[in-house]
């Protein structure tokens, strides 16, 4: 095994722990789970060395990593929660020192390369979709005992004959800042910059025609204060 450390970037530019019911102890919670999918994620490539789920198409790669990261923090959760009011099922649901946390999970990518066309469309696609479906979740956000979490996986990548431009992770933070306005979210950001032997990995297998060079998880909190 070695001795890599799981560093990442944490943003809370858009994040205030005031405007949330339990604020200051939901961004604890998801630092910590950030911290956790991070660190499940290199464990799976150093003990398999094969494309890891966090970086693969779609949010359902991704349920057992995110499993795992909660139960670090408690062993109270489980998956696919039914909604009671829509009829549908809420990813995950877990309890945290007696507060109830519902996280629905997308998956999206953003093209960073030079030559990439579209730019944040499925970003944009994506987190939208996530907006609509937690206000429809119900969950009252002054309710000092639950809160509705939507979370995005977004992977910056570029083709393997491309480089990719370093200021497009800044700029699509932006994009999604101005896209979830009207739906009065805080939102905390958290970043892997891949390690060079995950990226290696990437370019001598056939099976991946791109790079990415960083995954962030974009979390979404309803405020209870305009």
């Amino acid at each position: 095994m070695s001795k890599y450390i799981v560093k990442f970037e944490s943003d809370f530019r858009d994040y205030k722990s005031d405007s949330i019911a339990g604020g200051r102890n939901t961004k604890k919670f998801l630092e910590e789970l950030s911290k956790n999918v991070f660190e499940q994620s290199y464990k799976y490539f150093e003990n398999y060395n094969n494309s890891i789920p966090l970086l693969l198409e779609s949010e359902s790669k991704s349920y057992s990593t995110f499993a795992a990261a909660i139960d670090k923090i408690t062993p109270v959760h489980y998956s696919q929660v039914a909604d009671e009011v829509k009829g549908r099922f809420v990813d995950f649901w877990c309890n945290v020192q007696g507060r109830d946390y519902y996280i629905e999970l997308k998956k999206a990518w953003c093209n960073i390369g030079f030559k990439s066309q579209g730019r944040f469309k499925n970003v944009g696609d994506v987190t939208n979709e996530l907006f609509r479906q937690l206000k429809s979740l119900k969950i009252d956000p002054a309710d000092f005992e639950k809160n509705a979490i939507g979370a995005v996986i977004i992977s910056g990548y570029h083709h393997k004959n491309d480089k990719h431009k370093e200021e497009e992770k800044e700029n699509l933070y932006k994009y999604i800042i101005e896209e979830k306005q009207k739906w009065n979210l805080q939102t905390a950001v958290f970043t892997w910059y891949l390690p060079q032997d995950i990226k290696d990995s990437m370019d001598k297998d056939e099976y991946w025609e791109y790079i990415q060079e960083w995954v962030s998880i974009y979390y979404f909190v309803y405020s209870d204060k305009v």
